[in-house]
C-alpha cells in the first residue's frame, strides 16, 4: 500500500498543505501500520504529540522506522491494541486520522473502530482526516465473454451463460478501463466522517445513471472519493474512479446474470436501480 502513490500521497499533501491545522495538535492515528501517517502528522505537520495505535506486529516495525528517523516517543508514542479495548494515554486529541477505506469503500472496513475512537476521544472542535467520502456507480460494458459466441464457428454460448453465472456470484476488484464505463457517474453514498454515526454504515440506495453510448450495460462498477476538505484550508482529494490513476483499491464490479443484461439501449437512455 505505500506504493500507493496515489493514496499515500493525498495524505501526505494533506497534511503539509494544512500544517496550520495540525501545528500544535495531539493527533491520533488509527490502524496506524508502518507508521508513516504518524510520521507525516509529526514531522511534516509539526504536531504536538501522536499517539499510533496498531493490533498486529506492524507496530514493532513502525517503532523501528520512527527510531531509524530518529523521532522519539515524546513525539510519537506507538501502542499495540484494538482501538475499542485501549485507554489512550491522553483524554482527548485534536486530530484523527486514518486510512481506513475499504473495497467500494466499506467492505472490510475498519470505519467503525475509527468511529468508536472519535466519539471516546475527539475533543470538541477536532476534526477527522480525511473529514469526508463518497461513493458512486457507473454502468459498464463488458465484451470479453462475447468470445463463446463464434468459437471457431461453433456457438458456444452455453459455456458464456455459465461463465457470467459463475462472474455474477461475487463482486470482482480490478482495474477498469475507462473504456468499459458506458453511463455517467452516480453518486449513492456520502459521509461527514465528523457526524455520521455507525448505524448509517449499513444503508439502501438507489441510483439512476444516464448510457453515454448505444450498446449495453451487463455490470456495474462502484468506486470512491475521498477529500480532506475543511473550511479554511487546502482541499486535496482522491478518487478510485476509473478516469483516475489505479489505487490498490482499484474498482468493485457487480457482473449481472444473463436475465438482467441489457442490450440495444440508446445514448440518452436512463437505468434506475437499488
Amino acid at each position: 500500500m505505500l506504493k500507493d502513490t496515489v493514496r499515500t500521497l493525498a495524505y501526505k499533501h494533506s497534511i503539509e498543505r494544512n500544517t496550520r491545522l495540525f501545528e500544535g495538535k495531539v493527533v491520533l492515528d488509527v490502524g496506524c501500520g508502518t507508521g508513516v501517517l504518524s510520521y507525516f502528522a509529526s514531522q511534516l505537520g509539526n504536531a504536538k504529540y501522536v499517539i499510533g495505535v496498531d493490533d498486529s506486529n506492524m507496530i514493532h516495525v513502525a517503532g523501528k522506522i520512527m527510531n531509524d528517523n530518529k523521532v522519539g516517543r515524546d513525539k510519537v508514542e506507538l501502542v499495540r491494541g484494538k482501538m475499542e479495548d485501549l485507554t489512550l494515554p491522553v483524554e482527548k486529541v485534536d486530530i484523527v486520522v486514518s486510512e481506513w477505506m475499504g473495497y467500494g469503500l466499506l467492505y472490510e472496513t475498519m470505519l467503525p473502530s475509527v468511529l468508536h475512537a472519535r466519539d471516546k476521544y475527539m475533543s470538541p472542535g477536532g476534526t477527522m482526516w480525511p473529514n469526508k467520502c463518497s461513493m458512486y456507480v457507473e454502468g459498464l460494458r463488458d465484451e470479453r465473454l462475447s468470445w463463446w459466441d463464434d468459437v471457431y464457428g461453433i456457438d458456444m454460448g452455453t459455456v458464456k451463460g455459465k461463465a457470467r453465472r459463475e462472474m455474477a456470484k461475487e463482486a470482482v476488484v480490478e482495474v477498469v478501463e475507462e473504456g468499459r464505463v458506458v453511463t455517467d457517474r452516480c453518486r449513492i453514498w456520502d459521509a461527514d466522517l465528523n457526524t455520521v454515526k455507525d448505524e448509517e454504515l449499513d444503508y439502501d440506495a438507489t441510483f439512476e445513471v444516464e448510457v453515454k453510448t448505444d450498446g449495453g450495460v451487463n455490470a456495474l462498477m462502484v468506486s470512491f472519493d475521498v477529500d480532506f476538505d475543511l473550511e479554511g484550508y487546502e482541499k486535496v482529494s482522491f478518487s478510485t474512479g476509473a478516469q483516475s490513476k489505479p489505487t490498490h483499491w482499484m474498482q468493485t464490479v457487480l457482473n449481472f446474470e444473463e436475465e438482467l443484461c441489457m442490450e440495444g439501449l440508446k445514448k440518452g437512455d436512463k437505468l434506475k436501480g437499488g
